[in-house]
């Protein structure tokens, strides 16, 4: 840089004209910018492309013309410094010239960030299986672009001299309006990004929130939408669903057991109605054998002798057919020997004067 300046002051006094001298500098930032774009593409993105992961490719792809600029922009620095300007106009080309290298520094962080939130966007989104976390990053990007552009403001405001302390403070207070005006859209917000965290379920599961019931259709920032059996559109604000106790029928996996509770008659002989009730289980597909099957003879009812059968399916999917199938078949089976299945009873007498 030394050598450059001398060959600078050598130009200088080689030629009287200073606007010439100014010009030629400009020159030669110029060809160095153009150099370097070269150089980037003829050599840098070769490399780049030979490495495992795109990242850099992308960086480099996104920056180097800005880097260019930046090139420039000191040529036109340097350029300036030949011209015999007032102090006034001096102070004001070099406020301009430090405004646009805030402006393309802050173009270049907030791009690689992007590249990076980007990035590890895709590999979150393959390990949870959901659309949420897309959301997520397109909320952060936003943010990212609007905290960039309040910094570049700043920053520029406090070249250009005006004083940036109580813009700061106004901002936080108008930041605190807005986060008490929002505070039910930002408690959804910040519930939707808890239930992401804590992986609470994703498309597709079924869960239950209170008494509904449903397959999970759709989840957003601010509400997550439930399919009920009726075909039906349930819209769940997040942060109820993150606030409440909500029932995963899919975790920690997708099977499920399977309860019927039914009553035989006094008289019947329970260990019969046992084995009679387990055989159909064994032959029914869809039915796990470990967990085993098991049945309890639960009470000695007003009318009945009560049993709880308890089984396991291997999917959620198929509880429901399952269900059907066995309790279908136990009520044939129990009716084909002859063990017979009792209702309450009431007897009324009419008492005549």
């Amino acid at each position: 840089m030394a050598s450059f300046f001398n060959l600078i002051t050598d130009l200088e006094t080689a030629v009287n004209n200073p606007y010439l001298v100014a010009l030629i500098i400009f020159i030669v930032f110029v060809v160095l910018a153009k150099a370097l774009i070269l150089v980037t593409k003829k050599v840098v993105l070769k490399i780049t492309a030979k490495t495992k992961t795109k990242v850099d490719d992308m960086i480099v792809n996104s920056t180097y013309r800005y880097a260019s600029f930046i090139i420039i922009i000191l040529g036109v620095r340097l350029a300036s410094l030949q011209l015999s300007f007032t102090t006034a106009v001096a102070e004001i080309v070099n406020k301009i010239l430090d405004s646009l290298l805030i402006v393309v520094f802050l173009a270049i962080g907030l791009i690689v960030i992007l590249i990076l939130l980007n990035s590890w966007g895709i590999n979150f989104a393959k390990k949870t299986k959901s659309t949420v976390d897309e959301q997520l990053i397109n909320l952060s990007a936003k943010l990212l672009k609007i905290v960039a552009m309040i910094l570049g403001v700043i920053f520029i405001l406090d070249i250009w001299g005006v004083e940036v302390g109580p813009l700061v403070a106004s901002l936080g207070i108008v930041g605190l309006a807005l986060a008490f005006g929002l505070q039910n859209t930002l408690g959804n917000v910040f519930g939707g990004v808890s239930l992401i965290l804590d992986k609470a379920y994703k498309k597709g599961d079924m869960i239950q929130l209170d008494s509904k019931i449903g397959t999970v259709y759709e989840i957003g920032l601010r509400s997550t939408k439930i399919k009920t059996f009726d075909n039906e559109i349930l819209v769940i604000p997040n942060d109820k669903l993150a606030n409440n106790i909500v029932e995963n029928y899919n975790l920690p996996d997708p099977t499920i057991r399977v309860n019927i509770e039914f009553g035989v008659e006094y008289g019947s002989n329970p260990d019969a109605v046992k084995k009679l009730a387990l055989d159909i289980v064994k032959k029914t597909k869809n039915v796990l054998n470990d967990p085993e099957a098991s049945i309890f003879f639960t009470e000695m009812g007003e009318s009945s002798l009560n049993f709880k059968l308890m089984f396991y399916v291997d999917d959620l999917k198929n509880k429901w057919e399952t269900h059907q199938s066995v309790i279908t078949e136990l009520y044939n089976t129990l009716n084909k020997n002859k063990i017979g299945i009792p209702f309450p009873t009431r007897t009324v007498y009419n008492k005549k004067d």
